[in-house]
């Protein structure tokens, strides 16, 4: 199955050094430091694992439990989902994702039609209708 990692890095600019200490020079400096903090998730995919993120969107499983839905991801590979609608509803799921073998549970109130957005791993947008 596949594996998820974390990568984050934060960017702190440098110290301005080139500051002056003349008197005799009339100077006002103004200096915006921006500190970026980017975290990126990677993927590891064995060989093993061959499917396509289509192949993938077509084999999730969504089933009625109460008043809620539940989607199922039957296979290895981590299922990036960028937005799910139901009627005039739209749903996030946390973290955006749904485990190798996982599920995910959507609250009350959605009707029997579900969208589903799921991003490749090329960003690329892949919707399903359920």
């Amino acid at each position: 199955e596949e594996s998820l990692y974390w990568l984050c890095v934060k960017g702190v600019p440098p110290l301005n050094d080139n500051e002056s200490n003349n008197k005799n020079n009339i100077t006002t400096n103004l200096n915006v430091n921006v500190v970026t903090n980017s975290c990126i998730k990677l993927i590891y995919r064995p060989k093993t694992i061959d499917l396509t993120t289509m192949e993938i969107a077509d084999k999730l499983k969504l089933e009625r439990k109460g008043n809620s839905i539940v989607i199922k991801n039957p296979t290895s590979s981590y299922v990036n989902i960028a937005n799910i609608k139901s009627g005039n509803l739209s749903f996030n799921i946390p973290n955006g994702y749904i485990e190798p073998f996982g599920y995910a549970q959507l609250p009350g109130g959605v009707h029997s039609k579900i969208t589903l957005t799921i991003l490749d791993d090329n960003g690329a947008e892949i919707i399903r209708d359920y």
